[in-house]
Formats: structure tokens, C-alpha cells, sequence
């Protein structure tokens, strides 16, 4: 253990030697020695190498040390002073699983974790991964669109609801599955017209030379005939036998309406009919005003022939929209069982001027 002087020595208790002169003492020599030893044993070896002196060397290391900031390590921050690790996220734990590639960070209710995470809704796929868009507003996109390409430029989006999807087609064409409406009727891209303005066109095979003619009657366009100015109105087909009750009474076999407001002013109505009666019997035809409870006048058509007969006259129909009937009778007072009428067609003809 250094022995140190209870003070500072000096020139007294350390005089100056000169050679051969001033005699040795031990106490002097003893007194070194310990101050040498004193001081290696408190400095060590160079002390002073970075500072002028030991005290500004103590002095800068005391001020480094006053001001030192020790480093502690807690909440997001683990691991050594040296080697660091961020455990926690917003002092939420995070977990030290490894993850696989393309991997997200996702919250699992008690800690973050890797997660690969999956898309729903109207796009299918994985975060960070390829993406695929199969839905437009819950609505899906279908097949077809996986294989566009040149060929299909200009293509546009169709909604197609009878296949409930989006698909691929020509613009202004439907699939060839998509049910038509309105007044077309079929499957796109293939309809046929079955209207106009919301009317029904008749299906039937047209004859040739016939028109389309609106009936009232059948409430639909009907295959017609247009001849020489004429629009032909169907009444009826059929017949009426008395049968032995003797009352003249005219039977209804047939009836249509007609709108005079949809013709041309001075347009010619004729009623005509083909029809016969039984041997020695007389068959009348007439037209009845049903709307205003009258007979047309000048309507009365009249055969006694037992074989097809045509006649025909003209009559004015009252203005606006009437429903006329057809009506068949024969005129003996006392009838036979087997005597009666037969009408095979009964029409009004309209001819504009």
C-alpha cells in the first residue's frame, strides 16, 4: 500500500545534490521511492498521453461522466445496447414469427403478426400478390373476359341478366343466351320484331299482298288484305239452323269494332257476305249496331240461293267507336227441322277515296 507524505515535499525536505559533495541520505532516497510508487500505482503508465496534464485528463473525464445518458431499453425496444430489436409497435406486442414472402403485418387482436392477407368484395387475391377483379359491384365479371385479345378490340362490357354476369361482346350486340324484351322477342344476338309500340304483330305466315292492318277486334296486327284501296274487317264464319221454331229471329254469329276517327274522312264502308239458305227458304244477313242498339240501315242482305251466294251493299256507320255484329236468319214463318242458313264470311270492307 503507497505510503503517501503528509504534504507536498519541497527543496528543503528534497535538497539539490551535487556530485562527490553532499552525502547520501537513506530518508531522502526511501522518500522517492514511495512517491514513485505512489504515483505509478494511482496513474499507471502515461496519463497524461492525450492531456497536458493528469488534472485536465480527471477533469474531462468527470465532465463526461456527469453528463452521460445511461441507454435503457423498454415497451417497442428489446434486445442489447449493441444489437436492438423492435418487439412492439405503438406499445402493442409484436411477434417474432419469421414470415413467409409477401407476408403483411396484420393485428390479430392480441399482437401483431405476419399474415398473408386475403382480399374480398369484387377483387380475389392476396395483399402484395397478384390481384384479380372478378366483381363489379357484387356483380360478376364472367369467364369470357379471361380471354380477350386482339380479336375482341372494341369489345364492350354487357350486363347479361339472364346468365346473371358481365361479359365481353360487340358493342350494341347481347349474348347469344340473353333473353330480348319489349317489342322484340328470342335471344340476342338473333331477335325477332314481335311489336310495334308495345301492339302484338301476328305470327301467322302472311299471304302474299297482305298487310299488316290493326284489329280492334283481335287487339293485334293481323295479316290482311289491302286490295284496290280496301281494308278488310273480318266479322265471322259460321252457320244457324231454325230447326223447326218459326220466329224470323236473327242470330249473332260474329262481331268487330270499328273506330270511324281512324279512317279518312269519306272513306266507303260495305258490308258483304258469303251465305246461302236451304231449298225453298230464303236466308237474311244483316249488320247491328250493338253500341247504339240499331240496324244499320241498308245493311239487309238477302239469298234464296241453296248454294254460296255474294252480296254486299253499302252502309254509314255511326261516327266514333262502334261493336257490330253479324247476324243470320231465314224468313219462313213455319220452318222445317233441317231448314236453316250457313254464312262462310261476313265482312265490312272500308275503301279510301
Amino acid at each position: 500500500m503507497p505510503n503517501y507524505p503528509a504534504q507536498i515535499d519541497d527543496s528543503l525536505s528534497l535538497p539539490i545534490v551535487v556530485d562527490n559533495s553532499t552525502p547520501v541520505s537513506g530518508s531522502i532516497f526511501n522518500k522517492l521511492r514511495l512517491a514513485i510508487i505512489a504515483v505509478e500505482t494511482e496513474l499507471g503508465i502515461k496519463p497524461s498521453t492525450t492531456f497536458a496534464t493528469v488534472r485536465a485528463r480527471l477533469d474531462n473525464l468527470d465532465n463526461t461522466l456527469n453528463n452521460l445518458q445511461i441507454i435503457s431499453l423498454a415497451k417497442d425496444l428489446g434486445g442489447t445496447l449493441t444489437l436492438p430489436k423492435v418487439i412492439g409497435l405503438q406499445g402493442r406486442p409484436l411477434s417474432d414469427v419469421l414470415p413467409s414472402l409477401n407476408q403483411v403485418i396484420n393485428w390479430n387482436g392480441i399482437a401483431w403478426e405476419p399474415k398473408s392477407l386475403k382480399l374480398s368484395g369484387d377483387v380475389d387475391g392476396y395483399v402484395a400478390n397478384t390481384i384479380s377483379v372478378n366483381k363489379i359491384r357484387g356483380k360478376t365479371l364472367g369467364i369470357s373476359l379471361s380471354s380477350l385479345g386482339s380479336a375482341q378490340d372494341g369489345y364492350s362490357l354487357v350486363w347479361i341478366n339472364g346468365q346473371n354476369e358481365w361479359r365481353a361482346l360487340p358493342i350494341g350486340v347481347g349474348d347469344s343466351l340473353g333473353p330480348a324484351g319489349g317489342d322484340l322477342y328470342g335471344t340476342y344476338p338473333n331477335p325477332t320484331v314481335s311489336g310495334i309500340q308495345g301492339r302484338l304483330i301476328d305470327n301467322s305466315t302472311p299471304i302474299d299482298g297482305y298487310s299488316l292492318i290493326w284489329s280492334n277486334n283481335d287487339g293485334y296486327w293481323k295479316n290482311a288484305a289491302v286490295t284496290d284501296g280496301y281494308v278488310d274487317f273480318q266479322l265471322t264464319a259460321g252457320s244457324f239452323t231454325n230447326k223447326g221454331v218459326g220466329s224470323n229471329t236473327f242470330q249473332r254469329i260474329g262481331s268487330c269494332t270499328i273506330n270511324t276517327s281512324r279512317h279518312p274522312v269519306g272513306s266507303i264502308y260495305i258490308f258483304e257476305g258469303i251465305f246461302e239458305a236451304t231449298t225453298s227458304q230464303t236466308a237474311e244477313l244483316r249488320l247491328y249496331n250493338r253500341t247504339d242498339g240499331s240496324t244499320v240501315s241498308g245493311s239487309i242482305l238477302s239469298t234464296s240461293s241453296n248454294t254460296s251466294d255474294y252480296k254486299s251493299a253499302v252502309i254509314v256507320p255511326n261516327s266514333g267507336i262502334k261493336t257490330y255484329e253479324v247476324e243470320l236468319r231465314i224468313t219462313a214463318m213455319s220452318p222445317g227441322s233441317s231448314d236453316g242458313a250457313i254464312c262462310t264470311n261476313a265482312k265490312i270492307r272500308v275503301k279510301y277515296r
